[in-house]
Parts: C-alpha cells; sequence; structure tokens
C-alpha cells in the first residue's frame, strides 16, 4: 500500500512523557489506550485513491506476490477475493467503484491483515473507514479543510476508546508534506506523523513500560526505566516500489524488473528469486532457507474465460535420492468479479 504514497513518514509517540505524575490507575488506562493500533489515517486515503494494492516485502510469506495484479490491469475487474494457503477461511477482498476509487481493500498493519472499507457521503466523497480485524477501528472524517476538500479532522474509535487525528496539508514549490497528529479523547497528544516527498518512510515509536512492575523496578533503581525506542525504515526506488523495509535490525529487501518483484529476501527465509513467465505469470520462487536448505516452488494454475488464475496450486520440490520430487503446498484461490465495460 505504501508503493502509491512516496511519502517520508516519521512518526513520534508521546504517551511517556503524558504519563508522568499519574497514579497507577490513570497509567494503566493510559496504558490501554498507548496499546491501540495508531497509524497515519492518510495512507488509507491514499491506498484508496490509488485504486489497487500493491505487494510489500514485509507481508507475511504465505501472501503471493501478485496476489492482487489483476486490479492493475486494464481495469475491468471490480473486485477479487483472495483466499487459501494457512489461513483457512479467512480472505482478503478489493473492491473499487466505477470512479476507479478503492472501497474496500486490505490494509497490513501492526503485523496483521485489516479489512477496510471506505465510507462515502451523498456526493460520492470519502468520510470515513470502517477497519476490521482482531482490534477492529471505525474512522470518521469531521472536517475538510485542507486544500482540495481533504480531510483535515479524524475521530478514530478503538473499542471502548477514541482518539482524534487532526491532518494538515501543506504544499510549497518543493514539495508537498503532511502532518498528521493523534489526540486522545482528552486533548493529550499520542503521536505525530509527518510526511514528505518521495524517497523513504520512517517510523520511530516509544513504548510504555510494564506498569504493573514500575513501583518494583524504581525500587531497585534509581529511577524507572526509560521507555523501549523502536525504529523502521522504509526506502523507494525511483518508481515508487518499496525495496527495503528496516524494522530493528530485521531487514526485508525486494528488487523489481519495472513494477515487478524479481526477488526478496527476508530473515525467516532468505534470498528468493522470483521466475514469471511470458504472460508475466509466476511460474518458479527458488533460493535458500534459513538455515542454508535448498527451496524450490513450481506452479500450477487455473484460470477464467478471461486468463486471470483463479487457482494457483504450489508444488515444493524436495530432493529424494538425488532426485528432486514435487509435494503439494499451499494452494490459494481468487474470486474475481468483472465490470461491465
Amino acid at each position: 500500500m505504501l508503493k502509491r504514497l512516496g511519502f517520508v513518514f516519521t512518526v513520534v509517540f508521546f504517551q511517556a512523557t503524558a504519563l508522568a505524575g499519574q497514579d497507577s490507575g490513570q497509567v494503566e488506562d493510559r496504558a490501554g489506550d498507548a496499546a491501540a493500533v495508531v497509524f497515519p489515517v492518510y495512507i488509507l486515503l491514499q491506498t484508496a485513491a490509488g485504486g489497487s494494492i500493491d505487494w510489500r516485502p514485509d507481508w507475511p510469506d504465505c501472501i503471493p506476490v501478485d496476489a492482487f495484479d489483476i486490479l492493475n490491469t486494464d481495469g475491468a475487474v471490480s473486485a477479487l477475493t483472495l483466499g487459501g494457503g494457512d489461513w483457512g477461511d479467512i480472505s482478503l477482498t478489493v473492491r473499487r467503484n466505477e470512479r476507479g476509487l478503492l472501497t474496500e481493500f486490505p490494509v497490513f498493519l501492526d503485523d496483521a491483515f485489516y479489512q477496510a472499507s471506505a465510507k462515502f457521503d451523498s456526493a460520492g466523497n470519502i468520510h470515513g473507514f470502517t477497519m476490521a480485524g482482531e482490534n477492529p477501528l471505525e474512522i470518521e472524517f469531521l472536517a475538510f479543510e485542507n486544500q482540495g476538500g481533504e480531510p483535515s479532522l479524524a475521530r478514530i474509535q478503538n473499542g471502548e476508546s477514541w482518539f482524534f487525528a487532526s491532518i494538515s496539508r501543506i504544499l510549497s514549490r518543493q514539495n508537498s508534506s503532511v502532518v498528521e497528529t493523534w489526540y486522545d479523547v482528552d486533548g493529550n497528544p499520542l503521536a505525530v506523523f509527518t510526511a514528505e516527498l518521495p524517497r523513504s518512510y520512517r517510523k520511530m515509536f516509544q513504548e510504555v513500560p510494564d506498569t504493573e512492575n514500575m513501583e518494583s523496578i524504581a525500587a531497585v533503581e534509581d529511577s524507572p526505566p526509560a521507555p523501549a525506542r523502536s525504529e523502521s525504515h522504509l526506502y523507494f526506488d525511483s518508481m515508487g516500489n518499496v525495496t527495503k523495509i528496516d524494522t530493528d535490525g530485521a531487514v526485508f529487501e525486494a528488487l523489481y524488473y519495472g513494477t515487478v518483484p524479481h526477488y526478496w529476501t527476508h530473515p525467516a527465509l532468505g534470498h528468493l528469486a522470483l521466475q514469471w513467465d511470458e504472460q508475466g505469470r509466476l511460474v518458479r520462487m527458488a533460493g535458500l532457507e534459513e538455515d542454508d536448505a535448498p527451496l524450490d516452488s513450481r506452479y500450477e494454475y487455473e484460470f477464467d474465460g478471461r486468463g486471470a488464475w483463479t487457482e494457483r496450486r504450489e508444488f515444493r520440490m524436495k530432493p529424494e535420492l538425488d532426485v528432486l520430487i514435487p509435494y503439494l503446498g499451499d494452494t490459494f484461490r481468487r474470486s474475481i468479479e468483472y465490470s461491465r465495460r
């Protein structure tokens, strides 16, 4: 999803400062709020406006790199649902309207997928999102004061917690930037995101220490432990492809031919090379796993009447007595809806 952004996002969390001087009950409440999913709401707007979903190197390994490629062709596809693999009954759906805006799409946040659904007003403009997942969210835009009528204030409901996000779009001759600030229901700042064009994405945050153990730790040490710091960096090439993600030393990298990922590296899988046929279909993935064991997967397809794949079976080639023997791996299925045009 971030491929369409082309922004540099920086986020800094403020919970540790806001917690100072409060009693343990208040701290526990604030810590619960801090555990909420906090992310730039602007990502949802940019993804919906982009009209397509792009593979990212930090997605789970089971997600095919070409899972949603059909939506990037001639615009004839109105919806696609991906299912299968290790998920069981879980599915991810991408749906767009006649204007090319995504009305439903998956979002990968905090190591989990959410199914986002855009909410529209009577004029057909996006006025909020519903995020279905393990930690569901409701997002409603309350004001549209940015240039071009873009949202400037959002209200976010996360379970029993409420948050507000102020979004400012700043235009200059050299670049365009976005500043997004999250607040809790009492008006305390929780996080600030900044976005600038166009080279990389950077995320910093501080985690609040475990409040249950703070008093015992402070009794042994001169002061309570400092909040844990974490950083993430995303890097883009000149075409806007996400080429690298570095999250606390866990590095994901991808090399593209045009907009098609040719290989990626991953801490758990090592270097993997992808091979495509003349129609752009993935036919082989080969490389070395983390323990240097060889990995060689081949793919078999079933197609609909328009040539789009609706089922793909993976065959993992394993050496047996110096001969490669195929074993059935993951099977993915896609349900595709076409527009009438």
